[in-house]
């Protein structure tokens, strides 16, 4: 099967046996992106295995939120990294955090 972003639904499933999600938008806009669609994988999210999550784009709050509802661990990296080298360390730090 193949996701589609515009179907949470076909996201959740390729979830199984996922230990942290990476939702990497960088500086990317979009209504869907930042309100429904976004609040509806978070909400999704809980009934998998995921045990964290690395977010990076618009509506940081939005994640903030459903994370500390659902107490999912979150990492928020800055979408506007400026030094590549620099945003990889952090992201990668990122997730090794949330695997332990």
């Amino acid at each position: 099967m193949i996701a589609d972003p515009d179907r949470v639904a076909t996201l959740v499933t390729a979830l199984d046996h996922v230990a942290v999600v990476c939702v990497l938008l960088g500086l990317a806009t979009g209504a869907g992106l930042q309100g429904s669609r976004l609040e509806m994988l978070l909400t999704r999210m809980i009934d998998t295995t995921v045990h964290g999550l690395v977010y990076e784009g618009p509506a940081s709050e939005v994640v903030q939120r459903a994370c500390e509802r659902s107490r999912i661990p979150y990492a928020l990296l800055d979408p506007r990294p400026g030094d590549h080298e620099a945003w990889l360390r952090a992201a990668l730090v990122a997730i090794e955090r949330l695997v332990k």
